[in-house]
């Protein structure tokens, strides 16, 4: 039950230093207290202590195991999460999160300007890992939970990371947890074009529930052997580009496996990704699930060795009086060694012009 808390005006430096229990029990991890009704997370000396927001860098080779929640910026107590902390500010720079049930959690907090307009938040992850491996000790019955799980906040940035569970055969198929989920937050995930930034033996890459205001994007990133890389529910313009996401055979998996996801998104921006299978054996790149019957397209996707390469269910088509010919585009795509290069589910409908 012990935890680490960094009150609210608390400044906190770990460098290569690390954080676990002294047994083979879960402990509650480290909590960053901050000011919800303080719209400012920088550090403002003339505040009193009990308005500022606590900070904590992790710095230098960092690690935090076995914990409940790894990094929390807020405050738990008996009932549950409080109100009024949250704001903390974590800088997360080339430090490890090891088989926590939640690496790290922001939520439910607003930086704004002088002029009300929401700025991004300032806690960033850079060059960090985010593992799962055989020392595990079942804090959860049902496996590890997310990675990182963002809840109504702005602009987190995670640069560099990497996501991955390295003894996936110890859990259930499809339970090797989330790397990210996200509900109505905005985050940006860049990596470097090689396996270093991977999301890699996840049940689920990315799972997103997005808005207008919250978006995301996720760029340079390999997704290896994950039951789903992202899957996208109602977002509004993310951005997904450049990535490279290795699908796998369903083998013992609950369904088939994909690549990208996206359930009722629109205004979405879908360019040069790769999608690989590995014997086409239940294999799909991109998967489109309705209604959504916006003019909305992907550009420039290539799809190799998948079962599918891009399928789609539901209504993607206007069916309204001057709106009749608007619709899904897929545009430009290179497809190679698929079984079917472009699916269309029974009762589905997209766009009359595709390229």
């Amino acid at each position: 039950g012990a935890s680490l808390v960094i009150e609210r005006g608390g400044k906190f430096l770990s460098a290569g230093c690390t954080f676990q229990a002294g047994c083979d029990e879960p402990w509650l991890g480290i909590q960053v207290e901050g000011n919800t009704a303080n719209h400012d997370q920088n550090y403002v000396q003339a505040l009193p202590m009990d308005q500022r927001q606590g900070w904590l860098w992790l710095t230098e080779d960092s690690e935090v195991s076995g914990a409940a929640i790894g990094v929390l910026c807020g405050r738990m107590d008996g009932t549950g999460m409080h109100p009024d902390y949250y704001g903390g500010v974590v800088r997360a720079m080339a430090s490890t999160f090891r088989n926590c049930g939640t690496g790290a959690m922001i939520m439910r907090y607003e930086r704004r300007n002088t002029s009300g307009a929401e700025l991004d938040n300032l806690s960033r992850f850079t060059n960090c890992s985010f593992l799962t491996d055989a020392a595990w000790h079942d804090l959860y019955a049902a496996g590890p939970g997310f990675q990182v799980h963002l809840d109504d906040v702005h602009g987190i940035r995670l640069d560099n990371c990497s996501f991955r569970n390295l003894d996936p055969e110890t859990f259930q198929p499809g339970g090797q947890g989330w790397g990210i989920y996200s509900f109505f937050a905005g985050f940006h995930v860049l990596g470097n074009s090689t396996p270093a930034t991977a999301f890699q033996n996840m049940g689920v890459g990315i799972v997103a529930f997005s808005g207008a205001t919250e978006t995301y994007s996720v760029d340079r990133m390999t997704f290896e052997n994950n039951m789903a890389g992202i899957y996208d529910m109602m977002g509004i313009a993310p951005r997904i580009t450049r990535n490279v996401f290795h699908v796998p055979d369903q083998g013992d998996l609950p369904r088939a496996p994909l690549g990208l996801l996206l359930n009722q998104s629109t205004a979405y921006v879908v360019e040069e990704n790769q999608f690989i299978g590995n014997t086409g054996t239940s294999s799909v790149g991109i998967g489109f699930l309705g209604e959504q019957m916006a003019n909305n397209q992907i550009y420039n996707n290539e799809f190799t060795h998948l079962t599918v390469g891009t399928m789609v269910a539901g209504r993607h088509k206007g069916n309204v009086p001057g709106h009749e010919y608007d619709g899904l585009q897929i545009l430009c795509g290179d497809y190679l060694a698929n079984t079917t290069d472009l699916g269309l589910w029974m009762f589905s409908y997209i766009r009359q012009d595709q390229g």
